[in-house]
């Protein structure tokens, strides 16, 4: 995520909780929290927050944390496929 998306974000937090402080230490926190996640998740996340609750968000009720593909699942998955197509 770019830094003036980060601001983005940041913008609409402050807009939602005019309680939020936002300064420069606060833009640099979270554009080091965020750098490496999708805009477009956080964005949904931060939307989605706003909706349900009365209190601005942490860095981490907002965070887009990355899928993890689990290729033990997957491969339990195929063996079972597999294993049914014979019978």
């Amino acid at each position: 995520m770019s830094r003036n998306e980060v601001i983005r974000i940041l913008r609409k937090i402050k807009t939602a909780y005019y309680l939020f402080e936002l300064n420069e230490a606060v833009v640099e926190l979270w554009m080091e929290a965020l750098e490496e996640m999708p805009f477009s998740d956080v964005l949904k996340n931060v939307n989605q927050h706003i909706k349900t609750n009365p209190y601005a968000p942490h860095i981490a009720q907002i965070a887009a944390q990355k899928k993890v593909q689990n290729e033990f699942i997957e491969k339990y998955y195929e063996r079972v496929t597999m294993l049914n197509a014979k019978r």
